[in-house]
Formats: structure tokens, sequence, C-alpha cells
């Protein structure tokens, strides 16, 4: 049976029934659930609205605590097969998206970083790799019977990450309220999830294979003089497409600059340098890193960090001379803190 909200005020220890007010409510909870995603779920992040996919528009992108991206579509005046085809589509594109993708999003939906959203969202750092797996939300001011029966259907027998919740308006002489109810019991369905086989994308590279890219490329000896020297001083991170350094900082290890072996050249190697972290751990000022890298490539090379001004391709001297001023300004930190 269609899944159904009620509410009741207890007056005089009698329960008295209060009646859904009749509201455009699917036209509000899009701006609704975009103001406060905790409408939904207190593990989210909205980092997109309306995002555009082969000329249809997602209504809300969203990631939660451990990076996963969710999508999260209304209902409205679709019918069941339509929306929840509809969602299984968007999740088909999703899926794809990594880490420069959520972070382009991020910044044209919130104005800042993922990193630094999603720090502000959820207390700690993003994980080197986002959308390991992704998530459907289905939203509605009521759920048909059709709908819910094909959202149990692909959770209990495919596994696939899909629940449905729906709102109901209430606007009594207290005030206005919204209720929630979720279809299904989200900690069964995440368990579901994580048991499918191929729920998860693949894991980083290892150095050995980021190395291999960096031969192809022609930049095996920039790479090597790279990770001989700045492993000595900072420690190091991998994705699929990228070699993290990481320093810690006020408690929390931070990236300070990743290498991209697959945009490196045989005169250049591809090095993301983030300066506000590098003064910061360092104490270095950030117009002697400038000076040491020369002139940006003017290009993102994509990540969290990544943009046109902090990319650069690095020769063998420019590299020298930045892990030389690193170190250096490590060794003194060291001798002042010892002495």
């Amino acid at each position: 049976m269609p899944l159904e909200v009620k509410l009741w005020k207890v007056d005089a220890d009698r329960p008295e029934p209060v009646e859904p007010s009749r509201l455009d409510l699917e036209g509000r909870l899009e701006e609704w659930l975009c103001r406060d995603i905790r409408l939904l779920s207190d593990d989210l992040l909205v980092i997109g609205q309306q995002v555009e996919q082969y000329g249809t528009y997602l209504d809300l992108l969203a990631v939660d605590g451990d990076g996963n991206l969710v999508v999260v579509e209304l209902k409205r005046d679709k019918t069941p097969r339509d929306v929840v085809a509809q969602a299984l589509d968007y999740a088909s594109w999703v899926q794809e998206l990594g880490r420069e993708d959520v972070e382009r999003y991020a910044r044209e939906h919130l104005g800042k970083s993922f990193s630094e959203a999603f720090e502000e969202a959820f207390g700690q750092e993003p994980p080197e790799i986002v959308n390991e797996r992704h998530r459907i939300f289905i939203v509605a001011s009521s759920l048909d019977g059709t709908t819910q029966r094909i959202v149990e259907y692909l959770s209990s027998t495919h596994n696939v990450d899909i629940n449905a919740a729906t709102f109901a308006y209430f606007d009594t002489e207290d005030g206005e309220y919204v209720a929630r109810s979720m279809l299904l019991d989200e900690e069964a369905v995440e368990r579901r999830a994580q048991a499918r086989p191929g729920a998860k994308r693949q894991p980083p590279l290892s150095e050995d294979e980021l190395r291999a890219i960096a031969e192809d490329r022609g930049a095996t000896d920039l790479w090597d003089v790279a990770i001989n020297g700045l492993g000595n001083i900072a420690r190091k991170a991998r994705s699929r497409t990228t070699l993290w350094f990481q320093k810690k900082i006020e408690g929390r290890f931070r990236a300070i600059l990743s290498i991209d072996p697959g945009r490196s050249l045989a005169n250049g190697l591809a090095v993301t340098v983030i300066d506000e972290h590098i003064t910061r751990a360092f104490g270095i000022e950030e117009h002697l890193i400038t000076e040491v890298c020369g002139a940006p490539t003017g290009t993102s090379f994509g990540g969290t960090y990544s943009t046109p001004e902090n990319c650069f391709h690095l020769d063998r001297d420019r590299l020298d001379s930045l892990i030389a001023l690193l170190a250096s300004q490590q060794t003194s930190k060291r001798d002042l803190s010892e002495s």
C-alpha cells in the first residue's frame, strides 16, 4: 500500500488528527532541501542544484560523510516508472564522476572548495577517493504503490542503494510543520548496497603503477627526483591519478602538493602546489614559493585543490629548488623546536 504520513496533536490526553494542508509541496521541497538537506538526512551536503546532464536536469546532487555522491530526485508530476527511470539514469552518470567533477560542482554551487565545504559540514577532511559508491533518494509529497514496489524491488532484490522519502505539510494554529517518512530502513539499504559485488570504485593505484604512467610520459627521472626528495619531507597518499604529499597542520594531515604523472612531460613534472598549506606547515612566504615554481600552466590539472594559478610543469632545476626550499625550512623548524 502507498506510504502515508499522519500527524496527531495530543490535547487533554486525547490525540486529535491534524489534516495535511493543500500546498504545492513538491514545488517548495527542492528549495527547502537545498537550504537545509537535514530535512532528508543529517549526513548530506548539497553540492549542486538543477545539474545539467544530457539536456535534462538533476534536481539535487549531494555528497555524504563518506564522500559518496547522492542523487536526489523529486517525483513532482512524473509517473512512477518515469521518476525511477530518471533517477537510475542520473545514477548511471553520477557513478563516473571523480574528484575534479565534485570540486567543480561544489565551487559553482557553494562558492568554496569541496574540501572547505566538506570540513564545515562533517568536521573532517574529505577522503582521498570520493564516490566509491553512489546513492539515490526519490522525494515526494506522497508515494504511490507502484513507485514503492519498484524501489523496494531494486533495493531488496538487486541491492541498489535507493530509498524514497515522503513529506507531508501541516498548517496549524501553532505554526507550520513538515513531517518526513522513509520508505526503507536506511541501515538495511546500506548493508545490502555494500554487499553488492562491484559496489565500490577501484582502489588507488600503487606507487609503481603511478610511476609507470610517468614513464609512459617520459618523466621517470623527474618523478624519481620528486619522490626521493619529497618523501623525506612529507607523508605520501595515492589516488587513481595522483600522488599526494601531506603535512600535519593543526593536528590534521593536509595536502601540500600533488604530482599528476598523466599530465607530466619529459621536461616538466605536473605538480599542483598548495601554497597556503605550505606556508602554514613550513612558515615559507607565498612569494618565495611562487619564485621557485615560476609561471603556472594557466590550466587546472583537476582535483580538489587545483586551479589555473597553482598548477606547474616543473623542470629539474625548479623541482630541485622547491625540494631544497622545503627541506631547509623543515630543518630550521626542527632545530628551533630542539633548542
